[in-house]
């Protein structure tokens, strides 16, 4: 594992599975960490496992609810983003609405881009 004492880092999806899972190692290996869910109750449990981290229940597919959760749990610089959040609901493309559809993008798009554009400044300054 490399040296993370001392890095912040940024994981969404951090409620369950695998963002969890990413959280708990990070943090075994000494990084800070900021962590975002729309799953309110895991995201309180994995935080608690991960003492120090920050966290943030936001839904990450409302444009208005991210740069919320951003401006309230982003205090500094963030080393690595993790954007693990996803929405994944497996049924026919004809069972799916337009409503699913969009969240899905907006969840692995349109938050990315807000998180990138939120974290990217400080990293570039830091050499990126």
């Amino acid at each position: 594992m490399p040296a993370l004492e001392g890095q912040t880092v940024l994981v969404t999806g951090a409620a369950q599975g695998l963002g969890a899972a990413i959280a708990r190692h990070l943090h075994g290996g000494g990084a800070r960490l900021i962590l975002m869910d729309r799953d309110a109750a895991g995201l309180a449990g994995v935080a608690a496992e991960c003492r120090g981290a920050v966290s943030a229940v936001v839904d990450l597919a409302d444009a208005a609810d991210t740069a919320r959760a951003i401006a309230a749990a982003v205090r500094g610089p963030v080393d690595t983003l993790i954007h693990n959040a996803a929405i994944l609901k497996m049924e026919p493309v004809d069972g799916v609405s337009l409503a699913t559809f969009q969240a899905t993008l907006n969840v692995g798009i349109q938050a990315g881009f807000q998180l990138t554009q939120a974290v990217w400044p400080a990293m570039k300054v830091r050499g990126g």
